[in-house]
């Protein structure tokens, strides 16, 4: 079993690379593997203006860790506007006007994969639908996001009702102590930011679901959102729904 120093998502852990701006990163080897190398030059990534995940120790990606696994920051030390447009994300940005995705997966990324990036060209041209904030960057070729991040998805909450012994021992669900109070911390800070009005941003919880022996089973469940983030605001999201 993985020990916990050696776990990428484990705030100790060494990491693969050590880099000058974006510390201790985690690679995924991809020697072996045969996968195309798409020509990227004048693509365009929504994610890079769009997207904001935060994990349970507070860090804060600008996609899916696993495809682009640079972290922009931390929610328990400073404040989403300010990692937001802060400086490693704008060095994220940049690969969108430089044609070089060097900080991305490209191997792993099913949207790289699939040739389902939009051409720069055809945005400008207005063939293919973004945001006006996203539209606006890319004719300033700014690397600053004009509005926070449209789609916020929760990953700070790692409860899980099995205990598999490819994984660990025991269940995980965090109801109370100090991993309670951290990760409700990292909570209360998304719904300051994001959830205190009625809003039409798109919120990801995440929630797999396996069939076990016949039985449906809920692997990860985010408990801590569930019972601290959706009761409160249960009368904002009816007043959307009217």
């Amino acid at each position: 079993m993985t020990s916990p120093q050696h776990q990428p998502w484990a705030t100790q852990a060494v990491g693969h690379m050590r880099h000058p701006l974006f510390g201790n990163v985690w690679i995924k080897d991809t020697n072996g593997l045969d996968f195309k190398q798409p020509d990227l030059n004048g693509k365009y990534c929504n994610k890079l203006y769009t997207w904001l995940e935060v994990d349970m120790h507070g860090r804060c990606w600008m996609c899916c860790p696993s495809w682009l696994p640079y972290p922009i920051g931390n929610i328990l030390e400073n404040s989403i506007e300010e990692i937001w447009n802060g400086e490693k994300a704008q060095e994220l940005r940049k690969q969108v006007f430089t044609g070089k995705w060097d900080y991305c997966q490209t191997t792993f990324c099913p949207m790289i994969q699939g040739d389902h990036l939009n051409n720069v060209s055809d945005i400008l041209q207005g063939k293919e639908y973004v945001l006006p904030h996203e539209k606006q960057a890319l004719i300033s070729k700014s690397l600053i996001s004009e509005q926070l991040p449209t789609y916020i998805n929760f990953s700070n909450d790692e409860s899980c009702n099995l205990k598999c012994p490819s994984c660990r021992t025991t269940k995980l669900l965090y109801t109370e102590g100090p991993l309670y109070d951290k990760r409700k911390k990292i909570n209360d800070k998304l719904v300051e930011t994001f959830l205190t009005t009625p809003t039409d941003r798109k919120f990801g919880i995440l929630l797999l679901v396996a069939e076990i022996h016949g039985q449906v089973k809920y692997i990860e469940t985010c408990y801590i959102i569930l019972m601290v983030v959706i009761s409160p605001i249960l009368p904002l999201i009816c007043k959307l729904m009217e």
